[in-house]
């Protein structure tokens, strides 16, 4: 399989994702708890034939001591996509960090940041990539109608003017 492919495939599949949370997002509102949302969306993804694995341990080692429970990614998707869920008023840095945490730890190379409370659900969307963390002291995120970056790094003033 060559490169092109691995990434259609990808585009593909972050294609997907984004589309249900957008059928649920249209058919539920904004309204309901991070859990409801976990549910729909791990039993639609379950649904399309894909691998999904819920609320799933992240570990953590530093100076030969682990710890197993570190972190809970709440979605993975084929091994390849984690989906990190909220229902908040508003996303804050803390958010998105997360997310670049849990892909570090994970070696995942893709995450998708989804804020269902959000009224506009496309901007209630956020993506990145290890590709784009790679020699960036922090993750750059995308949505379809901006860049965030945690406003400390190289990107800021890029990104956040």
């Amino acid at each position: 399989m060559n490169e092109n492919t691995v990434c259609d495939k990808s585009a593909d599949l972050m294609y997907n994702i984004k589309r249900l949370c957008i059928k649920i997002h249209r058919t539920f509102g904004f309204g309901l708890l991070e859990n409801a949302y976990r549910k729909l969306l791990v039993a639609l993804l379950k649904k399309e034939g894909y691998e999904v694995l819920e609320e799933v341990p992240i570990p953590i080692s530093f100076e030969n001591v682990r710890i197993e429970n570190a972190f809970r990614a709440d979605i993975i998707v084929n091994n390849s996509i984690i989906i990190e869920l909220k229902a908040v008023e508003e996303l804050n840095k803390s958010h998105f960090l997360q997310l670049a945490t849990y892909l570090q730890l994970s070696d995942i190379p893709q995450g998708l940041l989804v804020n269902f409370h959000s009224p506009d659900i496309f901007k209630g969307m956020f993506t990145t990539d290890l590709k784009l963390r790679l020699g960036a002291p922090c993750s750059v995120f995308r949505t379809l109608r901006q860049t965030i970056c945690c406003g400390k790094c190289c990107h800021s003033k890029q990104y956040n003017s």
